[in-house]
């Protein structure tokens, strides 16, 4: 399990919300992968992408990092002008995003073992947290899975993670249709749905997965 280390230049780099074009050209992605999210924004869902602005003959004159999670404002050879926003993002809150939809499934998430709730500060509402635990055979995770039953991705969840879908049982059956709505007792999730995420302004040192 790789962690986010902030401090130094890379606390910096962190604090960084978006990315606003030096110059006008077009937009070219590069190594980037994307996903159009349930509310048609087009998401970044890898860390090694980046974003170039080419000028009318092709040459690149511009290069942003892109990370993880980030909304890109400019879909792949769009034109973009001096001074507009290329990409946004929270840098205080890493997330693990999922590119399937499917239904949810909690495996050793146990109330008062790997998780539990806490109240947030902001918002005063309550948020599932995984905890440390001190039995190293339970190891937190959350599936998506298709209407055949099969694990189409899982998810481990590091501690301290907020979880973003509600709790209910050990195998979560709450249903999410793409935009939201509770529909029947067979859930389901839309693809680049957050599935939980770490607020590095409380914690020094949140954890990742790769992507």
């Amino acid at each position: 399990m790789r962690t986010f280390h902030i401090g130094g230049t890379a606390s910096k780099i962190s604090e960084q919300s978006f990315h606003e074009s030096r110059k006008s050209g077009h937009v070219k992605y590069d190594s980037l992968n994307t996903i159009i999210s349930r509310q048609g924004r087009i998401v970044a869902m890898n860390r090694n992408g980046s974003v170039l602005i080419v000028d009318d003959r092709g040459r690149e004159v511009e290069r942003y990092p892109i990370a993880y999670g980030a909304t890109l404002n400019m879909p792949d050879g769009g034109r973009v002008e001096e001074g507009q926003k290329i990409a946004e993002w929270d840098p205080y809150t890493f997330a693990i995003l999922t590119e399937v939809g499917g239904t949810v499934h909690w495996r050793d998430l146990i109330e008062g073992v790997t998780v539990h709730e806490e109240v947030d500060e902001v918002t005063g509402m309550t948020r599932p947290i995984v905890m440390d635990s001190p039995d190293e055979k339970r190891q937190p995770r959350i599936e998506i899975k298709n209407e055949a039953g099969k694990v189409l991705k899982f998810y481990s969840m590091p501690i301290r993670a907020n979880l973003m879908v509600p709790m209910a049982t050990q195998s979560l059956r709450e249903t999410l249709s793409p935009r939201s709505r509770v529909k029947s007792p067979a859930p389901r999730i839309s693809s680049a749905v957050y599935r939980a995420s770490w607020n590095s302004s409380k914690h020094a040192n949140p954890a990742k997965l790769p992507s």
